[in-house]
């Protein structure tokens, strides 16, 4: 018995460390847009880089920020998308766009790019403004708070921040754009056209288009890659430019001059995630060690998710380590339980629209 009260003292103990935490994040997360991008996801000797000495705006600036294409003529990837969109916003009355597809494929640098197109410089001066949405669901009134970045021209905004009611806030915040934006009732489109978008698919770029950036950005910065560099760290970007680039700088923080076996370090809440891994085959009994050990485990995952990375992300990272460590008679179980579980979490978070 008092063995149990210990555990749950320890729980406990947990649950306020991580909620501290969880309240550091968030007030970290409202400062200023070069610091609010997520530490998580970068490496830690990018993390030690640039937060351990002064600023300096421009030299300490990310790589896939420094070299992110600022206007549709300077595409290296989506080349001839560019073109089609400029044509589309130059000669043409360009009707509402819906861009979509994996992340990391440059959506938002073409989205950006357009914007300029459209309405010059000012469209990049934006603001963080934090408010809270009073939506009608039907039989009650929802307070809902969202973070977005705007411009005279433009809004951004993550609708699935507010979870399986982001419909409602999509709704709430296209009335308010009609109400303070007029729209020109003098268009060549009538009103079912306008409320339809156009479906632009971008697609993730290929290895060897990514090879081709991580070259241009290696002239750029005055590097000698060696043979196969490149495409080394492209092929361990999944497809993902924005990973890509991250991992170049990576591995020039860690080492230069680079060398042909020179090792791609992988990010670390991937590292962190194959600890997980491992501590959970260590041991799986529920007694004296297990037991600390599920604590240990369960506050790994808690400071994943402080960090931002998304819950069906880590499972399917965690189901991908502990593949590699299983018998085959179980892995097509524990295979079984992670899509039970991710699917558990995506009708949690999204409601019915799971299908």
């Amino acid at each position: 018995m008092t063995q149990m009260k210990t555990h749950d003292t320890d729980l406990l103990q947990l649950d306020f460390f991580y909620s501290i935490e969880l309240c550091l994040r968030r007030i970290w997360a409202h400062l200023p847009l070069f610091f609010s991008t997520l530490p998580a996801l970068l490496p830690l000797s990018l993390r030690s880089f640039f937060f351990s000495q002064p600023i300096n705006r421009f030299s300490k600036m990310l790589w896939v920020d420094k070299y992110r294409p600022k206007s549709l003529d300077k595409m290296i990837v989506h080349e001839d998308v560019a073109q089609n969109l400029k044509k589309l916003v130059t000669e043409q009355d360009c009707p509402h766009l819906l861009f979509y597809g994996p992340s990391g494929s440059g959506k938002k640098t073409l989205i950006v790019a357009v914007l300029r197109q459209m309405f010059g410089a000012s469209a990049e001066k934006v603001k963080i403004e934090n408010k809270t949405w009073k939506v009608d669901a039907g039989s009650r009134t929802l307070d809902l708070e969202l973070t977005t970045l705007s411009s005279t021209h433009h809004v951004e905004m993550n609708p699935s921040d507010a979870g399986f009611q982001d419909r409602y806030v999509v709704q709430e915040i296209i009335k308010e754009m009609a109400r303070n934006r007029p729209i020109d009732a003098k268009g060549k489109k009538g009103y079912k056209v306008r409320s339809r978008c156009m479906n632009i698919r971008i697609n993730a770029p290929t290895e060897e288009q990514i090879v081709t950036v991580l070259e241009f950005i290696g002239k750029k910065e005055s590097l000698q890659l060696p043979p196969g560099f490149a495409s080394r760290i492209a092929a361990q970007s999944n497809r993902s430019l924005r990973r890509a680039v991250l991992l170049f700088e990576t591995c020039r923080v860690q080492q230069y001059p680079f060398t042909n076996n020179q090792a791609i370090p992988p990010m670390d809440w991937e590292q962190y995630v194959s600890e997980i891994a491992t501590d959970i085959m260590q041991e799986q009994s529920p007694k004296s060690n297990g037991a600390s050990r599920l604590f240990m485990v369960r506050g790994k995952l808690y400071e994943l998710l402080i960090n931002c990375i998304p819950p069906e992300i880590i499972l399917k990272k965690l189901l991908a380590e502990l593949i590699k460590k299983l018998d085959a008679e179980l892995k097509h179980e524990i295979c079984h339980w992670a899509a039970y579980y991710v699917r558990s979490y995506l009708l949690l978070f999204f409601g019915n629209r799971v299908n």
